[in-house]
């Protein structure tokens, strides 16, 4: 009796272990998945800026895109959010993150992400800064990630 206690006290203890064990692995997964998430918000921005300089374009990134809230669709580019939680990201049919209007229905995700658009000065330069803001819920509890960089104009 007393030996079977004690096994099945170790055994209660060990799949206690297994359990958080399990949970933090999912936790960590998809802190992950935000980073690279937040991380390829800020990416692609730079780039979408970088291609107007690059074309000689004059009009600019800053004129095309007032301060504000975005979402980015590789379909559609950087397009302006209408509500303040973020855009629902999915899975589309390449493996890619993108909004939900790329992707077929029941490929939604957890995660929601916003680009944020606002200006900046350091003191000497005015500079565009770049907030990419991913949200998700997991086991009822909201979770964020948030990266942000500052872009300098070109000319």
């Amino acid at each position: 009796m007393v030996i079977t206690s004690i096994v099945l006290v170790g055994m209660i203890g060990v799949m206690s272990l297994l359990l958080q064990n399990l949970k933090a692995q999912s936790i960590n997964k998809n802190r992950f998945i935000a980073y690279q998430m937040a991380q390829e918000g800020i990416e692609l921005t730079r780039a979408i800026r970088d291609n107007y300089a690059v074309n000689n374009d004059h009009l600019g990134f800053v004129e095309r895109y007032p301060m504000g809230s975005y979402f980015y669709s590789y379909n559609k580019g950087l397009n302006a959010l209408s509500s303040d939680e973020g855009m629902v990201v999915c899975l589309n049919s390449e493996g890619f993150y993108d909004d939900f209007n790329s992707c077929p229905a029941g490929e939604d995700t957890i995660f929601r992400r916003k680009i944020i658009l606002s200006d900046g000065n350091d003191g000497n330069n005015s500079f565009l800064k770049v907030s990419s803001f991913v949200y998700w819920t997991e086991r009822e509890q909201e979770n964020s990630y948030i990266l942000e960089t500052h872009l300098y104009d070109w000319y």
